[in-house]
């Protein structure tokens, strides 16, 4: 069985109190939702469809130009090279990332399809209870990013009684498993969560 677990963190982030702007949601005109990006650039919010079981869009940026292509055929991350520098695994199905500020870290892990034992979200909640007991889940549902559906989730916990912030991406098909999380100290999360979400929206999964 798939054991789905979250790699263990080196967490030595430094504090850092720069301000950030926020992704803003707006409404057109016309009644179309948008997200307006702190980088100028705009992604509409495109209405429910039959098809993808009300799942949010979303699409990877221009400026992630940098692509890397993991152990499983069709997965893919595309990423800004000058925010984010991936750091050395000796693991090829696990790949880290530091933020420039060094504020945030992403951890993509990949596995061969398996029959998962419980739901995707019961297995991602498990998976970080392991190193947070008192993981508590903020929100959750399904985005469509780059065609392809996600669950998203984003939780509260904390390690060694240094409360965190997670955000992560989690998938399971013919291609196999993959788990992308971000996270950071919950004193900078609001600052860094726009760059947590290009992040995590370069990811592609192609059959």
């Amino acid at each position: 069985m798939t054991k789905f677990c979250i790699m263990s963190f080196l967490l030595l982030i430094q504090f850092s109190f720069t301000a950030y702007a926020q992704d803003i949601r707006a409404t057109t005109e016309d009644g179309r939702k948008v997200i307006l990006r702190e980088n100028g650039t705009w992604n509409f919010l495109k209405a429910k469809s039959p098809n993808t079981a009300g799942a949010l869009f979303y699409n990877k940026l221009p400026k992630a130009s940098k692509l890397l292509r993991t152990k499983i055929t069709g997965v893919e991350l595309w990423y800004d090279p000058s925010i984010w520098f991936q750091k050395y695994s000796a693991d090829p199905y696990s790949t880290s990332f530091d933020h420039k500020d060094g504020n945030i870290t992403a951890s993509l892990i990949v596995e061969e399809p398996d029959i998962l034992e419980g739901t995707l979200k019961e297995i991602a909640i498990g998976s970080a209870r392991q190193i947070s007991p008192d993981i508590r889940v903020l929100f959750d549902e399904i985005r469509k990013v780059n065609g392809k559906e996600y669950l998203c989730l984003k939780m509260n916990g904390s390690i060694q009684n240094i409360p965190f912030t997670f955000y992560g991406y989690y998938y399971s098909g013919e291609n196999g498993v993959v788990q992308f999380l971000t996270y950071s100290l919950n004193t900078v999360f609001e600052d860094y969560e726009s760059d947590m979400i290009d992040l995590l929206n370069g990811l592609t999964v192609t059959e």
